[in-house]
């Protein structure tokens, strides 16, 4: 049963990035793509993330950034509510949109 389990964590975390869009995509109800996840010790980072916006908005894209770390430790997410020490964007990947 070890065996089993191990096998789906590390299943898990080869989808790390499918799975993560798949929970925030159902949370925005848009479509979300992210290109990867990278785990470390006490945070993580996202790779890539695109935010579509919903179908009656004007621009297709709510939110589209390089990268997002998030420093909190991994026990934080099991409780409520979440304490997150710091949520850290790294400029977008595409030219900021002319206003």
């Amino acid at each position: 049963i070890i065996l089993v389990i191990t096998g789906l964590g590390y299943l898990a975390y080869l989808n790390s990035s499918m799975i993560l869009a798949e929970i925030i995509s159902k949370k925005t109800m848009t479509p979300v793509s992210i290109k990867d996840v990278i785990w470390e010790k006490d945070s993580f980072t996202i790779g890539d993330i695109m935010i579509a916006n919903p179908k009656p908005a004007r621009l297709p894209t709510a939110m589209r950034v390089k990268s997002i770390k998030v420093d909190a430790p991994y026990k934080q997410y099991l409780e409520n509510p979440i304490l997150i020490n710091q949520i850290h964007l790294d400029r977008q990947t595409s030219p900021p949109l002319p206003y």
